[in-house]
This record gives C-alpha cells, structure tokens and sequence, in this order.
C-alpha cells in the first residue's frame, strides 16, 4: 500500500492510499489501482491500466459513488504515481478509434474530466488519436 496526497480544485489536500492489484477487464488482464481516502473502508476510486510496448491505456476509471472519492481531482493527482510505475506515456480510451472492445471515454464524466486536465495543462490531445496523453512533468 502507498500513500499519496492529492489536492482537489479548490487547493485542499487530501490523504489517500493506493494499492494495485490484478484485474480484468471484459476478459483482458489490466492493472487495476484502487485508490482510498484514508480511513475510508467504502468502495475505492477504481483505474484500470492496460500497458502495450508503447504505452499505458486508461480503460476505465470509476469512483463507485463514494463521496469520500468523488470530486477530488484523483485521477489527475494519480497520473504522476501512475507514470512512475510504468515509465510510458499515458493514453485516455478513444471514443472514435477504440483498441479494445467496450473500449470508450464517456464525454458526460470522463471527458469533463480530461477538458479540466487539458485546460490545467497536465494531459495533451492528440486529435489524430483521439486520446488525451500524459508523458509526466
């Protein structure tokens, strides 16, 4: 288990606790990192990674409906742990040019999501992709 701080929109920092386990994902094996508040024993803030040669896709990211995770700015403040591990560049999922199956970037959540990364200069679009990127600091 790691720690890691992480500071919202409004610049309050909050604890949390990381751990990452085996996974699966419609069947394809993916690293899963499961992201705590600490002391909070709900259901965690989910990422699943799928690492390729080149690089690390996001397949999916969930916060389970657990206020203790939502709205935290967690995925943005997990992108640096997240490259550390695997020293790759990191890939949103695509909505126009998917890799695997049920592959997708829901523009409701996860694509507000990526436009406040994008406009806090932390992740990059690369429209040809269709992804967003992070090739860390």
């Amino acid at each position: 288990m790691r720690e890691i701080t992480i500071t919202d929109e409004n610049g309050t920092p909050w604890e949390y606790t990381y751990i990452l386990v085996p996974e699966l994902y419609n069947g394809l094996p993916v690293d899963q990192f499961e992201v705590r508040a600490k002391g909070d024993q709900q259901v965690p803030y989910m990422i699943q990674a799928k690492e390729t040669d080149n690089e690390v896709r996001i397949l999916l990211q969930h916060n389970n409906g657990n206020p203790a995770v939502s709205k935290k700015n967690i995925f943005g403040g997990m992108l640096p742990a997240i490259f550390e591990h695997y020293k790759k560049e990191i890939v949103s999922s695509s909505i126009a040019k998917p890799r695997y199956e049920n592959e997708r970037r829901v523009p409701e959540t996860a694509g507000k999501m990526y436009n406040k990364l994008f406009n806090a200069g932390l992740v990059w679009y690369d429209k040809n992709r269709d992804v967003y990127y992070y090739r860390g600091q």
